[in-house]
C-alpha cells in the first residue's frame, strides 16, 4: 500500500526516444526541466494518480540481480541522486531505446523523475519514476479574438492517460527494489518489452502474488478441468467457483487443508485439483504454492471480476447465477432435441 500526500518532484528530466526500427536514435536533454507551480502539479497528477494496483514486482536476471541493467543504474542513482542524475537518466533513456526493437513500438518522450516522502507499507522512502508518452491526442483551443470567440487545434499529450510508467521505491535493494507498475498498452506482444525487457521484473513473492496466483489456478482448473468434456455440470462448476469465491472473502488465512475440504470436498477432485495445481505452476514457470499464507484482500478484489458466475446458451440467453445453484436444474427434451435449465424461484422481482 503506498500514498503520496507529503510527496513532492524533485528533480525531473525528459529525454526524446526515437524509434528503433527507423534508426531514430535519442535526443537527450542537457539539464532537468524547470517547472513552475502549476505544471508541477498537474505532472504530479499526471505521473502518481494511475498507480492503485498493490502488486508489487522486484528486478530480476536469469543469472544474477546485479546484470539487470536498470537495477545497478537506479541503484547508482539513489546512492547519489544530486550528481548522477542527468549522466543515469541518460543511460536509462539509451537502455529503453536499445529494447525498443519491435517494429510496432512508436517514438516517444520518456521522464525520469525523483520523488521524495513516498509511504509504501508505512516507510517513508523516496522513489524513482520512469514514464513514457507515445500517443499524442489532438485538443481543441477556443481563444478570444478581436471581441469574438475563435478555435484552433494543437496536439499534446493527454494527463488523464499515462500509458507506460513504473516507481521503484527505495527499499529492499538488496531482493531488486519495490516496483509498482502501470502498462495500458500491454495486450500484444510488442507492449510487453516495458516490462520484460526495459524493467525486467517479476512479481514479488508476497501474499498479493500468492492470492492472484491462487486464484489464476482455480479459474484454470474451473474452465479446463470442470467443464462437460469430464462430465462435470455447469452448476457443478458455478458452485465450485462461489464456495472459493465465499472462501477467499470470509477467511483471513489461506489453509489448503480446509480448503481442500471446505471447498472442493471429494477426494477424487481434490487428486485431480492437485495435478492442475502442480501441472500449472510447472507450465507458468511459479514458485511452488504455500499451504498456508495470508489472504490479499486487494488482490481477491482484483480477481473477484473473473468469478462472475454466467451460463450462456447458444446466442439466445445468459443465466446469471449469484447463489443457490442447486436451484438450478438441467435436463434434456427428448421431443425437440435440445437441453433446458430449470429454475426454481420464491419470487419475481
Amino acid at each position: 500500500m503506498f500514498e503520496f500526500t507529503d510527496t513532492s518532484l524533485k528533480k525531473i528530466i525528459i529525454h526524446g526516444i526515437g524509434k528503433k526500427a527507423d534508426n531514430e536514435g535519442v535526443n537527450l536533454s542537457k539539464s532537468p526541466a524547470v517547472l513552475d507551480e502549476e505544471v508541477n502539479d498537474l505532472l504530479m497528477k499526471y505521473f502518481l494518480t494511475p498507480f492503485k494496483s498493490e502488486e508489487f514486482y522486484e528486478f530480476t536476471h536469469d543469472d544474477n540481480l546485479d546484470q539487470n541493467t536498470l537495477y545497478n543504474l537506479v541503484k547508482e542513482l539513489f546512492n547519489n541522486p544530486d550528481e548522477n542524475f542527468i549522466e543515469k537518466s541518460e543511460k536509462i533513456a539509451w537502455h529503453l531505446y536499445n529494447v525498443s526493437v519491435h517494429p510496432k513500438i512508436t517514438a516517444g518522450e520518456m521522464y525520469v523523475v525523483y520523488f521524495d516522502n513516498v509511504l509504501v507499507d508505512e516507510l517513508e522512502v523516496d522513489a524513482i519514476g520512469i514514464f513514457k508518452s507515445e500517443t499524442k491526442d489532438n485538443f481543441i483551443k477556443v481563444f478570444e479574438k478581436n471581441s469574438n470567440l475563435e478555435v484552433s487545434h494543437d496536439t499534446g499529450i493527454n494527463i488523464k492517460k499515462l500509458e507506460k510508467g513504473c516507481l521503484i521505491f527505495n527499499d529492499e535493494d538488496d531482493t531488486g527494489y519495490k516496483i509498482s507498475i502501470v502498462d495500458k498498452l500491454n495486450k500484444s506482444n510488442e507492449a510487453a518489452y516495458w516490462k520484460d525487457e526495459f524493467l525486467n521484473v517479476t512479481p514479488r513473492k508476497d501474499n498479493y502474488t500468492k492470492t492472484s496466483n491462487f486464484l489464476d489456478i482455480v479459474k484454470g482448473f474451473s474452465e479446463h478441468v470442470l467443464n462437460e468434456e469430464n462430465e462435470v455440470e455447469t452448476q457443478d462448476k458455478i458452485a465450485f467457483l462461489q464456495r472459493t469465491q465465499q472462501y477467499f472473502k470470509e477467511k483471513e488465512q489461506f489453509d489448503e487443508g480446509t480448503f481442500e475440504n471446505d471447498v472442493i470436498g471429494e477426494e477424487s477432485v481434490v487428486q485431480a485439483f492437485n495435478d492442475y495445481k502442480n501441472e500449472y505452476i510447472e507450465s507458468s514457470d511459479l514458485p511452488p504454492i504455500e499451504d498456508n499464507f495470508d489472504i490479499s484482500k486487494s488482490a481477491f478484489k482484483a480477481n473477484n471480476k473473473y468469478f462472475r458466475s454466467i451460463i450462456k446458451l447458444d446466442k439466445n440467453f445468459h443465466i446469471y447465477v449469484h447463489s443457490k445453484p442447486e436451484y438450478i436444474e438441467k435436463g434434456f427434451n427428448e421431443e425437440n432435441k435440445m437441453k433446458y435449465y430449470k429454475l426454481y424461484y420464491n419470487s419475481e422481482e
